[in-house]
This record gives structure tokens, C-alpha cells and sequence, in this order.
């Protein structure tokens, strides 16, 4: 226990009975969230072992959820030969009244304490706010080119012509379009990845999880396959703004991507499609993929590993994930001399 303004405050792992309290916590923090989601996300996403929350009380009333966080054990790929066991932190939130007291800073540090011991490797959140987390010890380690393509120019780097652009065309013939169901995206994934440091692997069980997510929550998705091998790509509409942010000292850490398609009310065209996630197993499966995409949008953004672009376009790169080593270990050693290139958001 610890007194602080008066009040008396109180960290441990959320019961049953505080769940509703923490979806209206998640949805007074999160706006672009809808009920119908945050329902989803404490079905499937979450439980209430793997939430810890802080509480307060003045006393003589009931103790009050009023921060909190959710974790999930994942594994990440660290080389080529090893993975780590990672907590991926996500749904950090504070009611906006109580915020700026310093409690998600106590909710990572208790976190980090009960973790230890468990054989955690270390903390990982996508956040909005990477100065913010900066502060409490994260540090980005992965960063992603985002690259912009636009229908009728040329966008493929073809390496038989030293680098050079070309404008790639359907052929139709040896390309159709294909259910993307959990084995896809699990045989997709994983042939992608298996070469990245820094991706988080994925099981046929959580690539269920993903699918479902996107389908709850109005999401679109494609795949292809062609004679020389697949693609997928799962969106969520047209371009948003990744800086959003209400201004509270915590951000979202990982969720669904809340862009819309924006049309103007003059008839405006659409925003470019900002493709969440994005892999493939050939570059005649990927541009197959994204030509359709661009066939029904006219531009679209993608996210690709940094030094791994087989595309031309407008490229930017953004950092992505943060990770904070668990106990004695110092960010600097935790990839060893394997460079991190993740570019998932789950």
C-alpha cells in the first residue's frame, strides 16, 4: 500500500467482478473503440490473470479500478537459432482524472517484478507515444518502411534491369484469388518471417485469433496464389493519423488500426488503403496482391521489413515496437549482432 494525494493505492491482478469496470476504463481511454470490440478483446485477447490493475480508495469506500494493463506471452525471434519468451503489453490505460500520477509506471515496474521470476526475456508494446515510453526504459527497436504505391505507375524493382522500376500487369493465368483462413496465414507467415529478427511467432492457434479479430471488427483482408507461390494483406480502410493522441501520458499499445475509408463530402477519391499486414512467399504472389488492391483503390500503403524492399515507390521509415529487457540484461545485448526487422502489429 502507498499513500498518495490522499488516496491509498493498491496493485494487483484483476478478478472477475472488475471487468466491467475495466471495459469502461478501455473505452473512456480508447474512443475509436467500440463496445463490440472491447467485448471481443476480453473474450479472446485477454483474461483477467493477465491484467494487472492499480486501485485506490480513500480509506472507509471501495477500492476503485482506475489503471491498467493487459500482457500475453508470446515468443519472439532473437536469431536465427533462438527465440524469446516475451510479455507483449497492450490496453495500457488511466481515466483521464487520474492520470499524471506516475501509475503506469508502477503498473510496468510490478509487472517486470512478477515476470522475472516466470522466465521472461523482456517487455514489448507497439505504443502512440514513443517519448513517453522512452522514459520508462523502452527503447524502439524495430522500424518499418512504410512504402506508397499509386495504380499506373511503376512500382517493382526488377533486379535483371540493375535495380530499375517496371509496371507490373495482371496475367490472370496462373493467379486467383484465395481463401485466407488460419493455415494460410499461418503457412504465410512463417515462410515470410523465418528469416526476420524481431518478429513475434505465431502459432496455427493465434493466427485463428488474428482472423477472428479482423472479421468482429470490420476489417478486410485478400490473398492470392500464383504458380510460384502466395500473399495476404489485412487492412482496415483508408490512411489514418498513427500520431493521434489525446494528449494523457499513456497511449494505446496495440490494437486493431482504427482507420475508416474517408471520402470527402465533395466526392473526393478515397484515402490510400494502409495495409496493416502484409507477406508473401514470391514477388509475382506480392504484386499479384497488390495490383488487385490497387485495381479497387487506386493507392495503398504497406509495411516492409527495412532492407527488404522488393518495391519502388515513396518510402518512410517509421519506428514500430519498443522492448525493455527483464532484470540485468541491457537492450544492447538482447539481439545480440542480429539486426531486428519487424513489421507485424500482433
Amino acid at each position: 500500500m502507498n499513500k498518495l494525494l490522499n488516496e491509498i493505492t493498491n496493485i494487483r491482478t484483476l478478478e472477475k467482478a472488475d471487468l466491467e469496470t475495466a471495459k469502461l476504463l478501455w473505452l473512456a481511454s480508447f474512443p475509436d473503440d467500440d463496445a463490440v470490440f472491447v467485448d471481443y478483446y476480453f473474450r479472446a485477447r485477454t483474461s483477467p490473470e493477465k491484467m494487472l490493475g492499480l486501485f485506490v480508495s480513500d480509506g472507509e469506500s471501495e477500492e476503485k479500478l482506475v489503471s491498467m494493463l493487459c500482457f500475453e506471452e508470446l515468443f519472439m525471434r532473437v536469431s536465427m537459432e533462438k527465440s524469446a519468451r516475451v510479455a507483449f503489453v497492450a490496453g495500457v490505460c488511466t481515466f483521464p482524472e487520474y492520470r499524471r500520477r506516475g501509475y503506469v509506471r508502477r503498473l510496468l515496474s510490478e509487472l517486470e517484478a512478477r515476470l522475472a521470476p516466470l522466465g521472461f526475456e523482456a517487455m514489448v508494446l507497439q505504443p502512440f507515444d514513443f517519448a513517453f515510453y522512452e522514459k520508462l526504459g523502452f527503447k524502439a527497436f524495430a522500424v518499418r518502411n512504410i512504402c506508397s504505391l499509386k495504380s499506373g505507375e511503376g512500382w517493382l524493382v526488377d533486379p535483371f534491369w540493375a535495380g530499375e522500376c517496371c509496371s507490373p500487369k495482371i496475367t490472370g493465368e496462373n493467379a486467383e484469388t484465395m481463401p485466407l483462413d488460419a493455415d494460410a496465414l499461418y503457412r504465410i507467415y512463417g515462410a515470410y518471417t523465418e528469416s526476420l529478427c524481431g518478429t513475434l511467432l505465431r502459432s496455427r492457434e493465434k493466427c485463428a485469433a488474428v482472423l477472428e479479430e479482423y472479421a468482429v471488427c470490420g476489417g478486410s483482408s485478400l490473398a492470392v496464389k500464383t504458380a510460384s507461390g502466395e500473399a495476404y494483406a489485412l487492412w482496415y480502410g483508408g490512411e489514418t493519423d498513427e500520431n493521434a493522441d489525446d494528449g494523457a501520458d499513456e497511449g494505446k499499445d496495440e490494437s486493431k488500426d482504427e482507420s475508416k475509408d474517408k471520402i470527402a463530402d465533395d466526392g473526393a477519391e478515397k484515402a490510400p488503403v494502409r495495409l496493416d499486414e502484409f507477406a508473401y512467399t514470391s514477388r509475382d504472389a506480392a504484386s499479384e496482391l497488390i495490383l488487385r488492391i490497387l485495381d479497387e483503390a487506386g493507392a495503398v500503403k504497406l509495411p516492409l521489413p527495412m532492407g527488404a524492399e522488393p518495391f519502388f515507390g515513396e518510402n518512410a521509415a517509421a519506428p514500430f515496437n519498443m522492448l525493455k529487457p527483464i532484470g540485468e540484461r541491457r537492450f544492447e545485448e538482447f539481439f545480440g549482432e542480429n539486426e531486428p526487422f519487424d513489421f507485424q502489429r500482433y
